[in-house]
């Protein structure tokens, strides 16, 4: 955010377009050299099919090919009426016995609706936040950078933390707790809206702090689905996962943007987290008790 400030500060807009598409370019290059094993196989191979070597010595720390024998063996014992993976299905074909899979688990299904809400919720803080920042305080470029710079280095920090604490003691609970302090970071970001405010530094402190929560959230609902989901429909229902993920901010962004030109940003903000609050007032009914220790 510091760079993009400073960029469309001094160059034209479609100069910093190309800058996004010239970094975009060389994280997708390296992501063409990271070594992955395939699911079956357990060979360590790039996306551009090289075999890499690793010094004498070290190893990958991947699961062998005789360990996932072992586990698809158990994960086939498991089963209840749903077929085993078959070696050469069609992308299609996997996709629907994932969402099968979903349908079928009552507490997987309830939280990723809870998910998929709770992630259109937040659509107006990932989108409309410059918007809202012009509208309160005024259009300089400085403020903008420094509201994402302080939301992007909160989520830096919250990483950090998460990194250091390891284990969440309950995983449901976390993600409640994390739900409800973005609701009430949302309400308070909505106040500044609502009163002539021009503490601007207490705004930018509040971003800070929405941003450290967020990390808590993600991580704990990653981790939820990792322990719940047989290992053989990780890949699948994780895909489920984070295409609703990547659509709800821009499906969001299509119900509150027009409504944004209508209502003021704060009352929209308002409406989200409330919405916010009755969904995870909705998830200890969704989510039997066992799940929550």
């Amino acid at each position: 955010p510091i760079l993009g400030g400073a960029l469309i500060t001094l160059f034209p807009v479609w100069i910093v377009f190309m800058v996004d598409e010239a970094t975009a370019a060389v994280a997708v290059s390296i992501m063409l050299g990271l070594p992955v094993p395939h699911q079956r196989t357990g060979v360590v191979t790039t996306a551009t099919g090289r075999h890499p070597k690793l010094k004498e010595g070290t190893v990958w720390g991947f699961p062998t090919p005789e360990e996932l024998e072992t586990a698809a063996a158990e994960e086939e014992k498991k089963e209840e009426g749903l077929d085993a993976d078959l070696p050469h299905e069609p992308v299609t074909r996997q996709f629907r016995r994932g969402f099968a899979y979903v349908q079928t688990n009552h507490v997987i299904r309830n939280l990723m609706l809870i998910y998929a809400s709770f992630m259109v919720l937040l659509s107006p803080i990932a989108t409309l936040f410059p918007l809202y920042i012009r509208r309160h305080f005024d259009d300089q470029v400085w403020r903008v950078s420094a509201a994402q710079t302080a939301v992007f280095t909160g989520m830096a920090v919250g990483g950090l933390a998460v990194s250091l604490k390891g284990q969440f003691k309950s995983k449901i609970r976390t993600i409640r707790m994390s739900g409800f302090l973005v609701a009430a970071g949302t309400v308070g970001l909505a106040f500044f809206g609502l009163v002539d405010s021009p503490l601007f530094s207490i705004f930018i402190s509040l971003a800070f702090c929405l941003g450290i929560i967020v990390p808590f959230y993600t991580t704990a609902v990653t981790t939820f689905f990792q322990e719940q989901v047989e290992r053989a429909y990780h890949g699948r229902v994780f895909s489920l996962l984070y295409m609703i993920g990547s659509a709800a901010i821009p499906f969001g962004a299509a119900i509150f943007g027009p409504l944004a030109d209508l209502f003021p940003i704060a009352y929209l903000l308002l409406f989200t987290s409330a919405a916010q609050l009755l969904i995870l007032i909705f998830s200890w009914k969704a989510v039997p008790k066992g799940f929550q220790e």
